[in-house]
């Protein structure tokens, strides 16, 4: 095999994109791996100007012809490369080597385009937020978690004294929200720690929902503020998870009670 065969062999199965470019600054060689990172074939780009593949083209004018003045190696990086097949924009870095080729100087310009470098670091930083904000998330879980433990055992100890006392069922009914509210707090912290668990899936009347949702609030706002009721008993029973749906219903209701106050109305109510 003759040496220019055996050179030509080499470059064409290199990674990186050759192009060798005369003291014109034309185009007289490109590899496969050039041809295929500027999506053109080399009969059109042997005798094209190279600084027009490059969206900064003064600039890269004037790195090659200072590495032809100079003759030594200059680095540019994150530079903009023109696709002529797509008309898009790769990034590319690129190095200039002046060489002797046939007595005549020449430049040997060595392109690695980086999207994908930039794109794995970027996915690299991503996942590494993820992790901080998972890592802040589960802390704050814990610290959530620990204090809606102790107003449950407080409120059941509240609603038995209630009860051995006595007492009138509408305190006793308030216990009994604030547990079950704690157990839907729980529940919801949980589920901002990850999927654990499928939804529980359950026959439902929706009724039985938008009741438990206006006794809540009714107990934040006291007699502040109204909830009217309007139920309709044809609509059937549906299928759902009861304390998603509660979240859901309380979310909206707690929004429109929050506009309605903020309104100025002289007697509030949803």
């Amino acid at each position: 095999m003759g040496s220019d065969k055996l050179h030509s062999l080499l470059l064409d199965n290199l990674n990186a994109s050759v192009l060798l470019i005369d003291q014109e600054l034309s185009v007289v060689y490109v590899n496969s791996a050039a041809e295929s990172l500027l999506q053109i074939g080399s009969s059109r780009l042997i005798g094209s100007k190279i600084s027009n593949l490059f969206s900064d083209h003064h600039t890269c004018e004037d790195t090659l012809k200072d590495a032809l003045l100079s003759g030594n190696p200059h680095t540019r990086r994150h530079e903009q490369l023109k696709i002529m097949a797509s008309e898009g924009i790769t990034q590319v870095d690129y190095t200039i080597t002046p060489v002797k080729f046939d007595g005549l100087k020449r430049l040997l310009m060595e392109m690695q385009p980086i999207d994908r470098f930039l794109k794995i670091n970027r996915e690299e930083a991503l996942l590494s937020v993820h992790d901080t904000s998972k890592s802040l998330i589960r802390g704050l879980a814990h610290e959530i978690k620990n204090p809606l433990g102790g107003i449950r055992g407080a409120a059941q100890l509240l609603d038995r004294e209630i009860t051995d006392r006595g007492f009138d069922g509408e305190a006793s009914e308030f216990c009994s929200i604030i547990i079950k509210e704690t157990d839907r707090l729980r529940n919801l912290v949980d589920r901002l720690l990850g999927p654990n668990e499928l939804p529980q899936y359950q026959q439902l009347n929706i009724h039985e929902v938008t009741e438990h949702v206006a006794s809540l609030l009714e107990a934040e706002v006291q007699e502040s503020f109204s909830v009217s009721r309007d139920y309709d008993p044809s609509i059937p029973e549906f299928t759902g998870d009861r304390a998603q749906l509660i979240q859901a219903v309380l979310n909206v209701a707690r929004n429109a009670m929050q506009a309605v106050i903020e309104s100025g109305a002289d007697k509030p109510s949803v």
